[in-house]
């Protein structure tokens, strides 16, 4: 990802071969559990990434889906296959090569000249070129952008507003196409965001914002025709204006402290999916008898309250949460229909109670090189890979919200249903374990991760027992020279 070449590389069939293993394990396509996941192909300068993409809105052919690439959100419409390409000298400008097609112009990402020779990114395109755009990400706002932005193709193009947009001196939202359907801003200097009222005709919103202003819902009170709303760290006032957004399918509220009440989605009709995963909501028995709602994410969130009965819903993700085992288990037995996650392990066993197959390899699930990649170990035998499965146990006590390193992790486990990949678990240092099912990275307990480290090195994979020594050789020498 990290490599910048001139020309788009086409994926090599070797390449293409590791496309189906990889897109398994990635997170789902769509946010919305009644849209269908479309297979999906992505290189950048070359490069084979994992992606990560969102339903914004539409359904079957029409469906749009937004797609983060080089800090650029795209929408997304019948592509499935994009070879993507950087400008060498910036990164501003992103290409993508579609089979068929000639090479495009799609992402853009606008900051203030350096000096007085240099011109606007916005200036130097032409009107055909900015209609073209998938995504346009202002770093820096002037009056210029606000006119060139007049140009873009409302249904296709995503504005997105960065940290730092340039726009901090008043701290208003500026003005923007009224007919503007996708709109991202992940800002903190918005404390007017006015604006929104005057975008009737968004269909997705995204805002994340630490910022000690609260956010309004007022302001979307003309925004009828939304179908995605994400509100991430927003601090919330008036929150029964939700109720108006009779469209919104998909709902994410993650992070918001000051949210007490989901009566509001009581009034949402279509509402599929619900994100309040460290959020301060306690109750969620407003959702009691909820029609259509398929899937509800409250992982380390202060819920103590479950709805008795959701006809349709089919995934209740809650760990790190405060609910008790009691709770957990009267509503399982209500709505036996629903996976519920609670408890780290046991989702872990659940999910891995199948796998008929392990399969070790190097790398971990992002910035993967698949041609680099080695198979260090595989076996179907059942008496080896149950005594494995169960002796991987984390630590529930600890709290996982919010903890990881950043690195890719070394070592991977990939567990299969037959030929079906089912789960792929990351090893990080030989003690911690990532795996996109949990809320972070999560903590072996030491017994585990002694009894894994031995495992696998017993099998001619001592990587993670060398991490893990490693590691303790400098904790050691930390205490001892404090």
């Amino acid at each position: 990802m990290n490599c910048l070449f001139p020309n788009v590389r086409v994926l090599t069939l070797a390449t293409l071969a590791w496309v189906t293993s990889l897109l398994a394990i990635l997170p789902a396509w769509s946010q919305d559990p009644g849209i269908a996941v479309p297979t999906l192909t992505v290189t950048v300068d070359g490069e084979l990434i994992e992606t990560r993409a969102e339903w914004i809105g539409g359904s079957g052919e029409r469906a749009r889906f937004l797609l983060d690439i080089n800090d650029i959100p795209l929408v997304l419409e019948s592509e499935r296959v994009l070879n993507f390409t950087r400008d060498e000298e910036s990164r501003d400008r992103l290409y993508v090569q579609v089979p068929g097609q000639p090479r495009q112009l799609v992402g853009l990402r606008v900051k203030a000249p350096i000096d007085e020779v240099e011109t606007s990114p916005l200036a130097s395109l032409s009107d055909a070129e900015i209609r073209g755009l998938w995504g346009i990400r202002i770093c820096d706002w002037s009056a210029e952008v606000g006119q060139k932005l007049k140009l873009i193709a409302p249904a296709r193009t995503c504005v997105s507003f960065s940290e730092e947009s340039g726009t901090s001196a008043n701290h208003v939202l500026p003005a923007l196409p009224a007919n503007l359907t996708t709109l991202c801003i992940q800002s903190d200097e918005f404390n007017n965001l006015d604006e929104l009222q005057n975008l009737k005709q968004l269909q997705s919103l995204s805002v994340f914002s630490l910022n000690s202003a609260p956010f309004t819902c007022n302001w979307l009170k003309h925004a009828t025709r939304l179908e995605s709303l994400s509100l991430c760290g927003c601090r919330l006032s008036h929150v029964d204006a939700l109720a108006g957004l009779k469209e919104l399918r998909v709902l994410g509220l993650d992070e918001c402290r000051d949210l007490t009440s989901i009566r509001f989605a009581r009034d949402m009709p279509d509402l599929t999916r619900l994100e309040v995963s460290s959020a301060d909501i306690e109750d969620l028995s407003p959702l009691d008898g909820h029609a259509v709602l398929q899937e509800i994410d409250a992982a380390g969130s202060s819920v103590t309250t479950l709805p008795v009965h959701v006809p349709r819903l089919r995934k209740l993700r809650a760990m790190s949460s405060d609910l008790t085992d009691d709770a957990v288990r009267m509503f399982r037995q209500a709505n036996p229909q629903c996976k519920v996650q609670r408890r780290y392990n046991e989702t872990l066993q659940m999910d891995l109670k199948s796998a008929t197959r392990l399969r070790i390899r190097t790398g971990g699930t992002c910035h993967r090189k698949p041609e680099q990649e080695r198979i260090l170990y595989e076996t179907r035998a059942a008496n080896e890979i149950r005594p494995f499965i169960a002796g991987i146990q984390v630590d529930e006590v600890e709290d996982h919200t919010g903890f990881g390193c950043f690195c890719c992790g070394s070592t991977s486990l990939e567990f299969y249903d037959r030929d079906e990949l089912i789960a792929t678990i990351v090893i990080h240092h030989g003690s911690f374990l990532a795996w996109k099912e949990w809320t972070s990275m999560s903590n072996l307990t030491p017994q585990s991760a002694k009894f894994l480290v031995e495992w696998l090195a017993d099998r001619n994979v001592p990587g993670p027992r060398e991490e893990r020594e490693k590691n303790k050789r400098a904790e050691q020498d930390d205490k001892s020279g404090q």
